[in-house]
């Protein structure tokens, strides 16, 4: 089983573990290592919430009374984000065996759930069950983690970059700040050639119909940049549930920064912490800031963006619970018809 899209935990930590040639114990305890490490930064995050809660306290009521469609847009982001990295494994994998697109869309939909748990699981799985089902050697699997690594990288600054001038370019012409149009409009531009990318990855054969090694990379690189777009909606959803009138351009920031923080190896909390710390330096320069009626210290700034990557966190979960349960069937409908599941 494979990274999932939005579990914060991503490919390059993946790919370090994975790579890890010592012992078993040594990997195992690095890797229960980086689960206590984010689950520590969750609890620190949520311990400078209670620290602020009298200057949040008006945004989180906010978020109590957030209208049902922007819940149900920030639960059914995430699953896009499952559908565009399941695309970017698929194709980059298809390069060393034959892979339906259904396996992969279980075995990552799965690993995005199982990854949640301490160890990661869902990494360790799916590399298995390629060897197992698709006799792809665990070094090739290794490969493939790396040059998503990549491909994440290169999307990530390509694309906010990309974002950030396209939100700047319309807030010159609406002669203000671009608050939602900039950010809509960038994040079309970015997913409509990630979801052709998606559809043609989908659609090709299981061995990838003969593509060359620069249309495999460009297509898990459109499919990345699609990716970063979901991934700064989903933020802009949680600072608009909290009530938060953020600038898009600080949005697409946010986003980028925490998409690369979840690039290392810790599981979870770095990219909550990524949100928090880059709204203070972004818009805590002069103290104190007042923003959705309310007035924010650099710490209140602090816990305000923790707040969202909290919220986008548990709206994530509740993606990841659905989508991998589903995932998880699968694969034991798989067992039952006696082909190759995972034991973990």
């Amino acid at each position: 089983m494979s990274p999932a899209p939005t579990e914060q935990a991503r490919t390059t930590g993946d790919a370090a573990l994975a790579s890890d040639r010592g012992d078993g114990s040594g990997t195992g305890l690095k890797r229960a290592l980086g689960f206590v490490i984010g689950a520590v930064l969750l609890a620190l995050a949520a311990w400078i919430i209670h620290r602020q809660w009298g200057d949040l306290s008006h945004a989180w009521q906010r978020a109590g009374r957030a209208p049902a469609w922007l819940v149900v847009f920030a639960v059914v982001l995430p699953i896009i984000n499952w559908l565009l990295t399941s695309g970017v494994l698929l194709t980059l994998t298809r390069r060393f065996g034959r892979v339906p697109s259904g396996d992969m869309h279980a075995m990552v939909g799965a690993a995005w759930l199982l990854n949640y748990l301490p160890l990661k699981p869902g990494l360790f799985g799916r590399v298995l069950l390629h060897k197992l089902r698709h006799n792809i050697a665990v070094a090739d699997s290794i490969k493939v983690l790396l040059h998503a690594v990549v491909c994440g990288l290169v999307a990530a600054f390509a694309s906010g970059l990309l974002m950030v001038l396209i939100v700047k370019a319309t807030s010159s012409m609406s002669g203000g700040e671009a608050r939602g149009e900039g950010l809509v409009l960038g994040s079309v531009v970015l997913l409509v050639p990630a979801l052709l990318a998606y559809v043609q990855t989908v659609r090709a054969p299981s061995d990838g119909g003969g593509a060359s090694v620069p249309e495999v990379f460009l297509m898990a690189v459109l499919m990345r940049c699609g990716d970063l777009a979901v991934w700064s909606l989903r933020f802009a959803c949680a600072f608009w549930v909290l009530g938060i009138p953020l600038d898009a351009t600080k949005i697409v920031v946010i986003a980028s920064a925490t998409q690369i923080a979840s690039l290392l190896p810790i599981q979870i909390g770095l990219a909550e912490w990524a949100a928090g710390l880059m709204l203070a330096l972004l818009v805590g320069k002069g103290e104190p800031v007042i923003m959705g009626g309310s007035e924010y210290s650099r710490e209140a700034l602090l816990a305000l963006g923790l707040s969202a990557g909290l919220l986008n966190r548990a709206a994530e979960l509740i993606g990841a619970l659905s989508v991998g349960g589903l995932c998880l069937l699968k694969m034991r409908a798989w067992a039952r018809a006696g082909q190759t599941a995972p034991t973990a």
